[in-house]
């Protein structure tokens, strides 16, 4: 349960934000635009976080199409979650830490301010995704 709520949590994360054409489409992961908007980032900050999301992004490809083409498959009815869920969790191991890592250089980046606005903006997207997710009638 835990694990697919951090799957669902990531995908929502890459869901909401403004589409980067890339190959096929959205890119997954933080979009520096979204940042800046955000957290009123200078170009300074900018130039320096743009390296940190283009290597997560590079660092976590695999795993994310593993992910996603598991989760088509099972949309498909070629598969069960159950029978996909040991590969997408061995998977998003490797974006969750990735993603840890991303959020720690980005803090670094960041000013007392703008680190108080970028951690209430993860934890509402966490406790958005976990109503999202919570059974009907809870």
């Amino acid at each position: 349960m835990r694990l697919s709520l951090m799957f669902a949590l990531l995908l929502s994360f890459a869901s909401n934000l403004p589409a980067q054409q890339g190959q096929g489409g959205r890119r997954f992961g933080m979009a520096i635009e979204e940042l800046t908007e955000k957290l009123q980032l200078d170009s300074a900050q900018q130039e320096k976080i743009r390296p940190m999301v283009t290597k997560f992004e590079a660092d976590t490809k695999g795993a994310r199409e593993t992910m996603m083409g598991n989760m088509q498959k099972v949309r498909n009815g070629e598969t069960t979650r159950e029978a996909v869920q040991v590969e997408n969790g061995m998977a998003m191991m490797v974006v969750r830490e990735h993603l840890d890592t991303l959020n720690k250089g980005i803090r670094g980046v960041l000013r007392p301010d703008q680190i108080k606005v970028f951690d209430e903006w993860l934890a509402e997207r966490a406790r958005r995704m976990a109503e999202m997710r919570r059974p009907p009638g809870e």
